[in-house]
């Protein structure tokens, strides 16, 4: 099945034109009503643009591609200052891309040997759409740029997942606040393993936004070591130096019309 649906994707993304059914089920060898399929499934995912002389690239697929050339350019630079940071101080520790409203990605992530025995690698929540993103410092310090998410995750409710986990809206909006005055938050009894976290925003000052979020996490309930906070600082102050800015989505250029 992947191979026809790339089989699809490859002729249309080859035409200089939008391919009519006929052409598509000829070049790609596929029966037409299994190219029909397959078009039509890629448009509602916006991969591929329906008009009325056929199909073409959607906006859907080349935003995908400036995203994972994105993706690539930011763990060029970043896994390598992850790697010496880890080296300094033997903790885990990860970095969120968290440009987007709804697609936020974990950039690089490295743990020492008993975080990966305890799978914290799988245990963690960085979903901006779920409200228990709120319950972390990762969600406070990459959501405090965006007051108007918060506000409907707060009317949604936020878990308790913690002993440690404040849930009222106040005390929640006071943390976020915390992390807008001192460009950092410590997150005590870190959410699955009781741990502690320190999470730091790299920012965009020109648009006022955070682009991304640094996290260090020591193997303790309470944050105590200001060794981890200031080579965190510095990391953190490198990584913003060398940011790119994120390309806007770009539209499909022979029209989207469905």
């Amino acid at each position: 099945m992947v191979s026809r649906i790339l089989a699809v994707l490859d002729r249309c993304l080859d035409s200089a034109q939008p391919l009519s059914l006929a052409s598509l089920s000829l070049n790609s060898g596929l029966p037409k009503p299994t190219a029909w399929r397959i078009a039509e499934s890629l448009v509602e995912r916006g991969l591929l643009a329906r008009t009325n002389d056929g199909y073409s690239a959607g906006a859907g697929l080349l935003d995908r591609g400036d995203r994972a050339m994105h993706q690539a350019a930011l763990r060029a630079f970043v896994v390598p200052e992850l790697v010496e940071l880890q080296r300094q101080t033997a903790a885990a520790v990860w970095a969120v891309d968290v440009s987007r409203e709804r697609d936020w990605v974990v950039i690089a992530q490295i743990y020492d040997r008993t975080a990966v025995q305890n799978h914290y690698s799988d245990q963690w929540q960085h979903d901006p759409t779920d409200p228990a993103i709120l319950a972390t410092s990762l969600g406070q310090v990459g959501l405090a740029s965006r007051p108007e998410i918060i506000d409907g995750l707060l009317l949604r409710g936020v878990p308790r997942l913690t002993l440690h986990t404040e849930v009222e809206p106040k005390r929640v909006l006071a943390s976020v606040q915390q992390a807008r005055d001192e460009l950092q938050l410590i997150e005590h009894g870190h959410v699955w393993l009781g741990w502690s976290c320190l999470t730091i925003p790299i920012l965009d000052f020109t648009r006022q936004r955070t682009m991304a979020v640094l996290g260090i996490v020591d193997r303790t309930p309470r944050f105590v070591d200001n060794r981890f906070a200031r080579a965190a600082r510095r990391t953190a102050d490198r990584l913003q130096l060398q940011w790119p800015l994120p390309q806007p989505p770009r539209q499909s250029p022979r029209g989207s019309g469905q």
